[in-house]
């Protein structure tokens, strides 16, 4: 357990309540499924490429070319449904173009997640060279911006730097985590 986890349970405890949250949320797609089931874990992208393991890239594959290796050697937990990214992503294409997830699921995680050790905290898009990471207390309690996080609903911004800063914060908020580890 992370040292000041008890910090950590108590502002989730608050996002329940504020926000109804849940708990850390697996994007993937149908097809996905038996091989988690089967493994009885989630590995990241970098693990399943480097080990063979088959499995349908629910990622936009232009955003992933441009994404730190770091980030792809962990496996993404979403803080909340209905992200700008998964909604791009998922769904069947009528054009045919990609990512192309045509059956899309949620794994819902115990919030015991965010109290493990090697989870790390981002308080935006991974790919963002503006996003902050962290992996304590500190960063959780007071970094994070909740309320654009867990915003839902239409963004009544023009466009210009803040609704750029409102998106990469609103676009993939999770956690990082090894799940193979």
């Amino acid at each position: 357990m992370k040292k000041g986890h008890e910090q950590i349970k108590k502002t989730v405890e608050l996002l329940k309540k504020i926000y109804n949250f849940k708990g850390p949320l697996h994007f993937t797609d149908f097809s996905n499924l038996e091989s988690i089931f089967n493994e009885g874990s989630i590995y990241s992208r970098s693990f399943c490429n480097n080990n063979s393991v088959v499995f349908h890239d629910v990622a936009d594959s232009e955003v992933i070319q441009h994404t730190a290796i770091d980030v792809q050697n962990c496996t993404r937990l979403y803080y909340k449904e209905k992200t700008m990214t998964l909604y791009r992503n998922e769904g069947i294409k009528v054009d045919g173009s990609n990512p192309h997830v045509p059956i899309p699921v949620y794994l819902l995680f115990d919030e015991e997640i965010l109290y493990l050790d090697y989870t790390i905290f981002t308080d935006g898009n991974a790919g963002s060279e503006y996003t902050k990471y962290g992996i304590d207390y500190n960063f959780f309690n007071n970094i994070m911006d909740w309320s654009t996080i867990f915003h839902r609903g239409p963004i009544y911004m023009v466009d210009g730097p803040d609704k750029w800063e409102f998106k990469r914060k609103d676009k993939l908020n999770y956690c990082l985590h090894n799940l193979y580890h």
